[in-house]
């Protein structure tokens, strides 16, 4: 006779063959287990296409899937407990090569899809950030940290110093980012010579930007950067043009740089040749004293030498470019209605047509005719898809996170539109908790959008890891975030709500370009919203609600508390500006945000002080959570302290969060994991989720 414990398992066997088991809310102990999706590299045949997976508990690896029978499994093409990535494939297709730290420091490696092992290609004594292959492969520029050797010196000689003496603000950085190019045969490097950085014996200095801002050109006797020259305004940095055939391996070819884009006065970058050599197209802000804060998309045909704007009407500000394989036309990526959307424009006419849009996309490659790009949502991580060339619906290629959202419950979500500042319109998205109930009323948590006119500001690198998907997030309402993962407020029992509000990317230029004031429009944008979705979501509680920001929005959250602290029982501000003149004294970014209140601190002191919320402190009631990562360069970890040393004298309850090894956003897992566990604590105390 089968015992009670048997007789029970074979009944809950019998229930789970008739009733599936109930999908769980998604949690942090779910969103720590993503599988990071990096580093796509589609093979200039487009047969084949390589990828990275990064797991939490096994590291990150590269994969090799083939594109002609997709439901093939993926071969692993490394094992390794270093991480791979920065994948880039030779010209004939037979082997990639990548960044590894598998001696001790990041460098360059080959692995031939034939068999063997991967071998070093550099043997640098600094970390490799980033690399390109000239077309025909037979030369590797290098993104390399130079260190002022006098500084390390004397910085050795005197560990114990007290101070560091600085006179200069260039002497306030040990170490550049400086671009090199080397010739490259049998998998050597050779004549490594510098391209551009800083140079201090012929006093100049390129302030680079990155790698994805750095070409070849298709013959490969030149390479175009995008760098700031020393004492250029703002964000004036321009396409400077060295040639390779004449270079001077011992002089810095920055003196024989000529610039492309001296006319403009705004930031030119990402520069792209077309496979016949005939174009270079790049992005432009502000091209020929337009608007400020639109990017337009800027084609040099290199015969003729004749330059134009293509689709100049077009109200949307491009992220990123490509051209397609028949050089006539170029794939878009451009923030639209809450999505990031993929166009495609004929650059002989100047044709624009939408191919996707549903979630952040972005263009990995081709592959024959159909493109290859990632994608994610709301409720989906970022994974890799087949989009014919004409557009249509996506097919899957990668089914990296499958297993682990297949039995988690996501909040549905949905889009809602208002007439916010001046009755224009404004849209915002809701999203319900998990496992949501009819007649139920739930708290609410509004998220602010982090940085203001986000663009570019927040977008991953060539020298990360992570893909662009995570970071999207601050600046794609649709699409799957880490730090800011509008699913986990869902899956806690708490409604969502996130706003689009004046200044965000993806409803026209002029939408984009009307705040200058930080605190005005969005404040009106925000309480309007909010009443309007009250009243067409009466399931959500917007008298039981918490304002939660990071950034630009951590600074809303701190202007809420000075003007609109009665609508909200808490406030989390992560990463924030405090006070706008102290703002002003600390960053190195002080060209943005003069630009937006229209001068200096003492020029136009009025527009920094009426929405400075440091001046309104005595208005905060509302209990705030402070957090801060001590890395972040921008806005300084005194902003935070600031704050919450105004709220302990103004008696307001606060708590403040620390993370010493983290910027603006935060990666590493214990702190992604410690933060949330912080504010879901927070948020109990003074709400109450279902």
């Amino acid at each position: 006779m089968k015992s009670s414990h048997a007789l029970a398992a074979t009944a809950l066997l019998c229930l789970n063959a008739v009733f599936p088991l109930v999908a769980k809310p998604f949690a942090v102990t779910d969103l720590v287990k993503i599988v990071d999706v990096h580093s796509a590299a589609v093979s200039p045949s487009g047969d084949w296409l390589v990828y990275g997976l990064n797991r939490t508990n096994s590291g990150s690896n590269l994969y090799l899937k083939d594109l002609n029978n997709v439901s093939n499994a993926p071969l692993q093409l490394t094992s390794h407990a270093s991480i791979e990535r920065n994948v880039v494939w030779s010209a004939d297709s037979s082997s990639i090569y990548f960044i590894a730290n598998r001696q001790g420091i990041a460098q360059v490696w080959r692995l031939n899809l034939a068999g063997g092992e991967a071998l070093p290609v550099t043997n640098l004594a600094v970390s490799v950030l980033g690399f390109k292959l000239s077309p025909d492969n037979r030369q590797m520029a290098l993104l390399l940290p130079v260190v002022d050797q006098k500084a390390a010196k004397k910085q050795a000689h005197d560990s114990r110093q007290a101070a560091v003496v600085i006179s200069d603000n260039s002497q306030r950085k040990q170490v550049s980012k400086d671009l090199f190019v080397a010739q490259l045969n049998d998998n050597k490097l050779s004549k490594l010579m510098k391209v551009a950085g800083s140079n201090p014996n012929y006093g100049l200095q390129h302030r680079l930007l990155s790698l994805t801002d750095v070409s070849f050109s298709q013959d490969g006797r030149s390479v175009v950067y995008s760098a700031k020259a020393s004492g250029a305004d703002g964000d004036n940095y321009d396409l400077w043009q060295v040639s390779l055939s004449a270079a001077d391996p011992i002089r810095s070819n920055e003196q024989q740089a000529k610039n492309l884009t001296e006319n403009n006065q705004g930031k030119d970058y990402r520069p792209i040749f077309s496979t016949d050599g005939r174009f270079m197209a790049y992005l432009a802000q502000g091209f020929l004293e337009g608007a400020p804060n639109r990017v337009s998309i800027v084609l040099i045909d290199l015969v003729t030498n004749k330059t134009k704007e293509l689709a100049p009407l077009w109200d949307r500000s491009p992220v990123r470019i490509n051209f397609a394989p028949d050089s006539r036309n170029i794939y878009v990526t451009a923030n639209d209605f809450g999505q990031r959307a993929i166009f495609v424009v004929n650059i002989q006419f100047g044709d624009l047509k939408q191919l996707y849009s549903d979630g952040s996309s972005e263009v990995v490659g081709v592959s024959y005719d159909q493109l290859v790009i990632s994608n994610n949502d709301l409720s989906h991580p970022n994974e890799l898809y087949f989009l014919s060339r004409q557009g249509g619906q996506l097919s899957p290629i990668t089914s990296a996170n499958h297993a682990l959202i297949k039995n988690s419950e996501f909040g549905k979500f949905a889009p809602f539109l208002f007439k916010g500042w001046n009755n224009e319109q404004v849209q915002g998205y809701w999203l319900k908790p998990a496992n949501y109930r009819p007649g139920t009323k739930y708290p609410m948590v509004l998220l602010l959008n982090q940085d203001l006119n986000a663009g570019e500001s927040y977008l991953g690198t060539n020298n990360t890891l992570s893909s662009d998907a995570f970071a999207q997030a601050n600046s794609v309402i649709n699409s799957f975030g880490r730090q800011w993962q509008p699913q986990l407020w869902a899956g806690a029992g708490y409604g969502v709500v996130m706003i689009d509000f004046h200044g965000s990317l993806g409803y026209g230029h002029k939408f984009a370009g009307a705040t200058t004031d930080w605190g005005d429009k969005p404040l009106e944008d925000l309480q309007k919203g909010l009443l309007v979705v009250a009243q067409q979501q009466p399931w959500l509680d917007a008298q039981n609600a918490c304002a939660i920001g990071s950034g630009y929005g951590g600074y809303l959250v701190n202007w809420i508390a000075s003007q609109w602290s009665q609508q909200f029982k808490c406030l989390v501000s992560h990463g924030a500006i405090f006070d706008l003149r102290m703002h002003y004294q600390l960053t190195k970014q002080v060209w943005r945000i003069e630009r937006d209140f229209g001068g200096g601190f003492n020029a136009a002191s009025d527009n920094y002080q009426n929405y400075n919320p440091a001046n309104f402190v005595d208005k905060w009631t509302s209990p705030m959570l402070l957090s801060h990562g001590a890395l972040d360069p921008n806005i300084s970890i005194a902003q935070s302290q600031a704050a919450f040393n105004a709220l302990g004298r103004n008696k307001t309850q606060a708590k403040l969060l620390v993370f010493p090894d983290e910027s603006q956003q935060l990666n590493h897992e214990p702190n992604v994991t410690l933060w949330y566990e912080q504010v879901f604590a927070w948020l109990g105390q003074y709400t109450k989720p279902n």
